[in-house]
């Protein structure tokens, strides 16, 4: 995790399929944190995500 601004653009897999990147900022994984609280796509799967 780096304390760069965000990019407004994180890559997600949903289900960690897909090979990403290997760092994100904190601010865009919040924003995805924030974002995805009641999505019931990500509901008990694995989500990788990268900026």
């Amino acid at each position: 995790m780096t304390d760069r601004p965000g990019t407004g653009r994180p890559r997600v897999s949903i289900g960690a399929t897909e090979r990403l990147g290997a760092r994100t900022s904190r601010a865009d994984l919040a924003a995805l944190l924030v974002g995805h609280l009641d999505d019931s796509r990500t509901y008990r799967l694995p989500v990788a995500v990268s900026s």
